[in-house]
């Protein structure tokens, strides 16, 4: 697969490591994504010939060819072959890069006291300030000139210089928080290296993928994230994370989580369990789970939609290995805090609704339910509440704990009880969100979050649950799947994020959900078209629902786990 690095990011299993194009620099950037994404990524500008890696150049294009795999970048001049720059990620900390026949500079992006000195004859370190890590440079062939003037706090600039020579010339960059060390004495040849990173993605892709298929340019964006977007564990991040992308969402999220581990369940299911326990380690004593984490910090000015029950079920039904009774409890006590964190903290004093402080809570951030103000009391909340009673209930059934199973049983009737006389308005048939400080109804009707309590299947009423889909086809349903907000609704935006656009994670929740309430022949066709926009519009966080051109962040690991789902029947 070619990677285009304009909208792709270049990486490799559980690096922080990425190369990208920036327009910002107009240039191919060699960043660093510790810090997450509140930090600035850019460590160096890649400069061939004295000039920035201007991809979107005539010149440049009329120069010079760039070929990414997912396993190698290479750059050579269009007339001859021989002189080019390549590099590989040999492992989660280190770059390795090889050059010939071309002058390759690395220009710092850099700030007031980034410190950049020889160490010992081969080896040269740099410290950066704003990501707090430390880089050794170390030639493995070759020479590595320096311009790196000293201003009494710092250096004022730091630019390497690979100079054009005949002779192949190698350089390694290594990364620790404190000390980068080198594991190998006597590493192996780059060919080496490269040939061990080819099977080492397509032993993934392989275990990820359907044996036998001819691959789609989608089956290959969606392995090739899933494996790339994975951070390795430090500090706050306390086990291998999948990050939502590499681009710029460089956090792991609380319901992000959920869809990313089923997306990997059958390849690496230790790593599916590790997304939920990382936010067990960080969860509030409250119950509360925090909104995202990244190596720095776990965030709890949101939160995300308790659908973790629902998740984890998935995963049960896919694999003996999270039905493991020790596993199970561990997921059981976590969930049930988490549930009961709602149940007591997010219910408004004057209504007794359960209530949401911000449209991010939801995970639609602007959805047009939120228009008015703060706190909305949504049906699709109280809808996942019940459905996470219920598995709690089923789980500690289980597990043994008959007392329990029979309290969860109780909240999910009486979340049940109050969905339906509460949140459904009989005369429009429809579920509607509520202010949650009065009770009183708010006028938005037309955006598919009130939707979300089909997640309950056949719980609901059968009249309920029939013109709810009726209603998904006349309001929802277009080319390439369901809209955010309904085509003819005065707020529907074409590119407005939750107002319109096509979601991956919900439309899996929605069409799993129909399938498993007997709406099996519209679940396929909604698969079937989810399928297909891909094809036009990649791993995209979201997407135009009439042209289904990718929206934001085009390389998203949700939406690759959602598709490789959905392909492969998995819902």
């Amino acid at each position: 697969m070619n990677i285009n690095i304009e909208e792709i990011p270049f990486s490799r299993q559980g690096s922080y490591f990425v190369l990208s194009y920036l327009k910002k620099w107009n240039s191919i950037v060699l960043r660093d994504i510790h810090g997450g994404d509140m930090s600035p990524s850019e460590l160096f500008l890649v400069k061939i010939e004295g000039k920035v890696s201007d991809l979107t150049s005539k010149l440049f294009q009329e120069t010079y060819e760039v070929r990414v795999t997912e396993t190698c970048f290479r750059l050579q001049k269009k007339c001859d072959s021989t002189s080019f720059l390549e590099i590989i990620y040999p492992t989660d900390r280190t770059i390795r890069m090889k050059t010939q026949n071309l002058g390759v500079s690395f220009e710092a992006v850099k700030e007031r006291y980034d410190t950049f000195y020889m160490l010992t004859n081969q080896v040269y370190e740099y410290i950066s300030y704003k990501k707090d890590q430390r880089y050794h440079f170390v030639p493995l062939s070759g020479s590595l000139e320096i311009e790196n003037p000293w201003n009494e706090v710092g250096n004022t600039k730091v630019e390497l210089f690979l100079a054009e020579s005949a002779e192949v010339q190698e350089l390694l960059i290594l990364n620790d928080k404190v000390v980068p060390r080198i594991n190998d004495d006597n590493p192996s040849s780059f060919e080496e290296v490269k040939e061990g990173l080819e099977k080492e993605f397509s032993q993934w892709q392989e275990a990820l993928l359907i044996e036998g298929k001819n691959l789609s340019h989608s089956d290959e964006m969606a392995s090739y994230l899933l494996w790339s977007c994975q951070v390795h564990e430090e500090k706050m991040l306390t086990r291998p994370s999948l990050y939502m992308s590499k681009n710029w969402m460089q956090n792991i999220w609380s319901w992000d989580n959920c869809f990313s581990a089923l997306g990997i369940a059958k390849v690496d299911p230790e790593l599916a369990y590790n997304q939920f326990l990382i936010f067990v380690d960080h969860q509030d004593e409250s119950g509360a789970y925090p909104d995202f984490i990244n190596d720095v910090y776990a965030s709890f000015s949101c939160v995300k939609p308790p659908i973790h029950a629902w998740a984890y079920q998935r995963l049960m039904e896919q694999s003996v290995y999270f039905q493991d009774a020790k596993k199970l409890q561990v997921i059981y006590d976590s969930i049930g805090r988490s549930t009961n964190y709602w149940l007591n903290h997010r219910k408004h004093p004057e209504t007794e609704l359960y209530y949401y402080s911000h449209g991010n809570d939801s995970g639609w951030d602007n959805a047009s339910i939120f228009k008015a103000g703060m706190p909305v009391s949504s049906p699709d909340l109280v809808a996942y509440l019940a459905c996470q009673c219920a598995y709690l209930s089923e789980w500690a059934n289980q597990l043994g704990n008959l007392e329990e199973s029979c309290i969860w049983k109780e909240k999910k009737q009486g979340l049940m009880d109050q969905l339906m006389t509460s949140y459904y308005n009989y005369d429009r048939q429809q579920f509607v969100a509520l202010e949650a400080k009065t009770g009183k109804e708010l006028p938005y009707y037309d955006s598919l979050i009130l939707y979300m309590p089909l997640v309950l299947g056949k719980a609901l009423p059968v009249f309920v649950k029939e013109r709810l889909v009726e209603q998904l086809i006349q309001k929802f349903e277009g080319e390439y799947g369901l809209s955010t907000e309904s085509m003819t609704s005065k707020h529907y935006r074409q590119s407005g994020y939750w107002l319109g656009p096509i979601w991956a994670p919900v439309s899996y929740l929605l069409i799993s959900s129909l399938r498993k309430a007997s709406e099996e022949k519209f679940a396929r066709r909604l698969a079937d078209k989810f399928c297909r926009m891909t094809e036009l519009g990649g791993m995209a966080e979201n997407f135009d629902p009439v042209t289904a051109r990718g929206n934001d962040d085009l390389a998203f690991t949700w939406t690759s786990s959602v598709y490789l789902m959905l392909n492969q029947n998995n819902f």
